[in-house]
């Protein structure tokens, strides 16, 4: 499955890119991108033909704030965790940016640099190394890390996690969001030095099975 496929229906907020938030900065569709910057980690012990349920969204020299999100994949019915779902995410850099040009141009979210694929391991969990993701410049549009979740079985989505820090969502909009299937979470330090972000995203399981 091509990367351009996979978010061929851009996300809510970041289909507004190029009209209204990014004041003075040009976006255009563009070309999708051939090949990700992440590359993948397996965890010690973790099969070596296994999927990597670890994997490093931005390269280890990325500017920004170090981050690792912790993710639980469980099934929305029973609460059981979920293994061998996939799990697709991708960002803006830590200046606010999917894709610039070398002109520096904002060329849009359809070839976001910094995106990866991993899937749970037998306990439902994916660890994704990242950077605290950047505001759209000029815009006050809260922190973001857009995912697309699916696994056998189960109905497919494609949310945002919203981190709930400057710029922060107000009242009503963290209300919308959940209403929208989006979730809101806060970084917490972890023991590591590292900003932690640990949530749980739910499957609901395909009808008829």
């Amino acid at each position: 499955m091509s990367f351009a496929y996979r978010i061929s229906s851009l996300e809510r907020t970041a289909a507004l890119v190029g009209v209204l938030l990014l004041a003075g900065t040009a976006v255009a569709a563009g070309p999708a991108v051939a090949a990700p910057a992440a590359t993948t980690e397996k965890p010690a012990g973790q099969d070596a033909a296994a999927p990597a349920s670890r994997v490093r969204v931005t390269p280890a020299t990325e500017a920004g704030t170090p981050l690792v999100v912790y993710v639980r994949i469980e099934n929305a019915a029973n609460g059981r965790p979920v293994p061998g779902a996939e799990l697709f995410v991708y960002q803006t850099d830590d200046a606010g940016f999917y894709d610039r040009g070398e002109d520096g141009r904002e060329r849009g979210p359809r070839g976001a640099r910094l995106h990866a694929t991993a899937h749970s391991d037998a306990e439902g969990m994916v660890v994704l190394d990242t950077v605290v993701p950047g505001s759209y410049p000029n815009s006050g549009i809260f922190r973001h890390i857009h995912y697309r979740l699916s696994a056998p079985g189960y109905e497919s989505s494609h949310q945002e996690i919203i981190l709930d820090e400057a710029p922060r969502p107000s009242e009503e909009q963290k209300r919308a969001a959940v209403r929208n299937g989006d979730l809101v979470a806060k970084r917490v330090d972890g023991k590591s030095g590292r900003s932690e972000l640990r949530v749980t995203l739910k499957l609901q399981p395909s009808k008829g099975d």
